[in-house]
């Protein structure tokens, strides 16, 4: 069994409805429910990880280029999430040097494009925020 992600539910879901309701005091019980609750939400992380990365890759990129910037990075040599990561990382410096001169220029097209970029920051953001676990 290898899926990392099903494995943190299993047990998060164990945890938070076996485990913490057998166990005396508040304090303790309070404690296993929150891991519970984190594990849940790092193998949902998990799960969703190589996606994000490559839908954040490919936005970066397609921002890039309506500035007219060649996109750093190239494809990635794998899936594995340190491999996309390093790209992503590169790509993420562009976009902040880029964003960096639209800002300091009055053009309506930099603005806009400028817009566009925080769009893709609030996005991203968004993508990253686990939903809080149901364990029923």
């Amino acid at each position: 069994m290898n899926d990392i992600g099903m494995i943190l539910q299993s047990v998060a879901k164990k945890l938070a409805g076996e485990v913490a309701p057998k166990l005396e005091g508040d304090y303790a019980a309070g404690h296993v429910r929150i891991a519970s609750v984190l594990m849940a939400m790092a193998g949902e992380s998990w799960d969703g990880g190589v996606d994000r990365l490559h839908n954040e890759i490919e936005s970066m990129r397609e921002l890039l280029q309506i500035a007219g910037k060649e996109p750093a990075g190239g494809q990635p040599q794998s899936f594995k999430i340190t491999d996309l990561r390093k790209i992503h990382d590169g790509l993420s410096s562009q976009i902040i040097d880029l964003q960096i001169q639209l800002e300091e220029s009055d053009k309506q097209e930099a603005q806009e494009l400028n817009t566009k970029i925080w769009q893709f920051f609030l996005m991203s953001a968004l993508g990253r925020m686990p939903s809080l676990p149901s364990f029923e």
